[in-house]
Formats: structure tokens, sequence, C-alpha cells
């Protein structure tokens, strides 16, 4: 696989190049077929370098054609293929001002993952700027999961593709205001410029909205589509990508009130019966309890994570209960975690919650902690007791504490179950699509894929829903 390099390039109001590669583009010569008129304006639409003289246009002409597109000239923007370490403070900045709810979307995050999953040389960040300011950021990065040279190339968003499952949704990251068009112009730069993929997936998060086709034609204007597809015709139209609607993860929101009285009072019945039967077993053990709260900021954190690690491993492994697959099996998840908590550099990114009982770890949850919400993550008990609900209780003490804290969500983990629609019913959906290249070796690559894929989900879903048998003489009592 050759390594992208040179000049990016491709016609319309966005400027795709690498990053230090110079921003003036030669004009490009008028075709013979069609020879500009002096008396016809230039569309506002074509990019004009600093270095190439604008064609003047008409106030009516730039009106229309604003009219049209939704935007004015000014709008023009560039995409770059860019180091991630570089765009490092820009792109933290970026994530702030964007009001994110997605933990996963921080440059501590993607940054930390590439570190642990993506092959050196293998990423494809592009940045997206507007007057030299980033509004967008798309961590892409090509993947080749098969030790083969017939291995498939497939260009994903960071955290897509590998092992991890602490990693839950890939993002592309834009400014407010500027989700559809930042995933126009990503989708569209690396359709057109980013080389030797056999097809790409990307996900959309709930403000880039749907897919849509004409991305793959990069930014260009209307005029200039409608000019392409009468000089290409129906060969341009047979060798187009494949756009493949791939999956949804939907994640439970739960908004938050201003207070805990009025939180309180809004929580369903059964829910309400949950925590009192939570605090009434815990009261008749006779033993002294209490949950600790311990941030990435504090001593002691690693101490709690490592309590956390333990009874989520206790979880996985419990019979009698749906399988609940353990996310830290692989050491490198241990790897990822050390470089989010490295780059976070003491600040308050994660909280562990532990509820104790006579001094001991009997239940534990971690949670992220990013811009105005909380995100609920790894969980873990002691099957021994398990009929404490103590996972429901702590998960109550996280909403009063961001309550507290003056934040405006909670959101729970990726997935959706009968436990977390208990508190609430309204679903954040990040839709994943599948754009497949137009050639023969792609599009046959991509078929053997899906079909696979699909015996995969049923599979895994089957495992998911498994109960394992809980040996003869070893049952629990669960009251």
């Amino acid at each position: 696989m050759p390594e992208v390099n040179g000049s990016l390039r491709v016609r319309g109001q966005a400027d795709y190049r690498l990053a230090g590669e110079p921003s003036t583009v030669p004009a490009r010569p008028a075709s013979p077929a069609t020879p500009a008129s002096p008396a016809t304006p230039a569309s506002p639409a074509t990019p004009v370098s600093s270095a190439t003289p604008a064609t003047p246009v008409s106030p009516a002409a730039a009106a229309t054609a604003a009219a049209r597109r939704g935007r004015g000239k000014a709008s023009a923007a560039a995409v770059t293929l860019v180091d991630a370490e570089t765009v490092r403070p820009e792109w933290t900045e970026l994530y702030e001002a964007s009001g994110c709810a997605n933990p996963f979307a921080h440059p501590d995050w993607q940054l930390a993952w590439s570190d642990c999953f993506v092959r050196p040389g293998r990423a494809r960040t592009l940045a997206v700027r507007q007057g030299g300011r980033l509004i967008g950021i798309a961590p892409f990065y090509l993947d080749t999961p098969l030790p083969s040279p017939l291995s498939p190339r497939i260009l994903r968003l960071v955290g897509s593709g590998g092992p991890s499952r602490l990693f839950e949704l890939p993002q592309m990251l834009s400014a407010p205001g500027e989700h559809r068009r930042v995933a126009r112009l990503a989708v569209g730069a690396a359709v057109t410029c980013l080389p030797g993929w056999d097809w790409l997936e990307v996900s959309l998060a709930p403000d880039h909205g749907w897919f849509e086709p004409r991305w793959l034609e990069g930014e260009r204007s209307e005029g200039e589509r409608s000019a392409g597809q009468r000089s290409a015709g129906r060969r341009a139209r047979t060798v187009s990508p494949l756009v493949v609607p791939k999956a949804t993860q939907a994640c439970p929101v739960l908004t938050l009130p201003a207070d805990s009285p009025t939180f309180d009072a809004g929580l369903k019945r059964n829910l309400k019966e949950s925590l009192r039967r939570a605090r009434n077993r815990l009261a008749n053990t006779g033993r002294p309890w209490r949950t600790v709260t311990v941030g990435s900021d504090e001593r002691g954190f690693h101490a709690a994570l490592s309590e956390l690690a333990r009874l989520h491993t206790m979880r996985a492994g419990m019979a009698g209960r749906v399988t609940h697959l353990d996310a830290l099996a692989d050491p490198r998840e241990a790897r990822l975690l050390a470089g989010v908590l490295g780059r976070s550099a003491g600040r308050r990114r994660l909280v562990v919650r532990l509820l104790e009982l006579d001094g001991t770890a009997v239940a534990g949850l971690l949670v992220h902690v990013y811009n105005d919400r909380v995100y609920l993550s790894l969980s873990g008990v002691d099957p021994a007791r398990w009929d404490l609900n103590a996972s429901t209780y702590l998960q109550y003490e996280t909403a009063l504490g961001a309550i507290k804290e003056g934040r405006r969500a909670m959101h729970f983990a990726a997935g959706v179950d009968t436990a977390k629609l208990r508190w609430t019913e309204d679903l954040e959906t990040h839709h994943e699509f599948a754009v497949a290249a137009p050639g023969r070796r792609s599009r046959a690559l991509f078929a053997t894929y899906w079909a696979g894929r699909a015996l995969a989900q049923v599979r895994r879903e089957a495992r998911r829903t498994h109960i394992p048998r809980v040996p003869h003489g070893a049952r629990e009592d669960r009251q």
C-alpha cells in the first residue's frame, strides 16, 4: 500500500491538500470543448487561490448562487491530511467548543486508541478548516485485517474495526452549526483523494444526519455537478461507489433536571421500587456500607480502577445471568486506559464509583466526565452480592452527583436493554455506513465480507443472550 503523498486537490469549494503543501494551486486551462466566454463570469463556487486572480462576479449571479447552495462565497473551506498529534491543541479546543456528548470523540481517546491499535503509517486524519480555523476532524485510518495480500483494505474511523470494547462510539467531530458540512467535506475528501481502499466505513453522529450519495462527488457547485454528469454520461454512473447502511448504535440518554427533588419525583415506579429495595437490603446486612467516588485527578484512582476491573471480570464470568463480555480481556485495553489517563494530564475526565460493604467493594462503575454530560461505561459486581441491586444504586448516585455539578444529561453505554429503559426511553442514535469502491476486486471482497458479517452477527447475538447454567449445588439464593 503506497503512502499518500503529494498535493491533494479536487474541483469545487473545498481545497483538499496535504498539510505542509502550498495552498496555492495553478489555474487549470479552459477545456477546448467549452472555451470560456468573456460575457459569462466564472461560477462563485470555483475556488480561487491567492495566486490566481478571481473572475469578477455580478451581485445578481452571486446572490443566485448563494441562494442555491444555502451559503455565500466566503464559505470556501480547506480539507488537509494532517498529523493528529500536531493538531491536538486545536482538536481539544474544538471538542470543548462543540459541546459534544461523546467522550470517545475527544483527542485523548482518539490518540490513545491509535497508539494501541493503528499500525505506524496508517493514520489518515483529515482536518477541515474555514479561514484557517479548525471546524472539523475526521480521524480515519487504513486497516488490513488479514495478514495476506488478499486482505481487504478498509478506511475506517479511529475506534472502529479493532478489538477494543472500551471504545464505544467512533465519530467525526465538528463545530456547532457545521455538522453536515464537515461530514460532506470529509467524506468527499476521503473518497476522492485518499487512495488504496476497498471500502470506507463512517459513523454519523445525530447532528450529522443521514448519508447522502452526493458527498461522494466531493464539494462541487450545482453547475459543475451538472456539467460533469453531461460530459461523463453513463460511464460515470456505472463506476460510482456503492453506499450501504451498515448498523445503528443507540445510547439511552437521561436528561437531568436542575435539582434532585425534581429528579426523584420523575423516576418510574419500578425504578423507585428497585432503589428502595437496594437500600433495605444493604441495611439488612447489618454491616456498614458506603459509596466511594474517586476521580482521575485524585490519589487512589488507580487502586479504585483495579477494584472495578476485578468486579467487572467477576461479572463477566457469572453463571445464571445474561452473558456480559469481559471488556478487559485484551491486555491492550489496560494500555488504552493508561494512555487516556496519561494524556488527560491530571484532569477529571474519568470517575470510579464503588459501593463498599464492610470495607470491601461489591460493585463498581466507570463514569466519563466531558463537557456538560456524564457517560456511564464499564461496570462490575460481585456475584455473591447480586441481590443488593448495587449497580442500580450506583447509577442513581451518579445522576445525583451530576445534578449537583450542574450537568445536563447522563448517557448510558451504547446498546439498549430493559435495565437502561427503566431510566429513560430517549435514545441518541449513531448511524454507520459502508462505501464500497467501484472496482471488481473491491466489490467482490465487500460482498464476501457482508455475507460473513451477517452470520457473525447472528452468532454474536446468540452468545450475548445465552444464560449459562448454574452448576448443581452452587445455585444462589435469589430474592
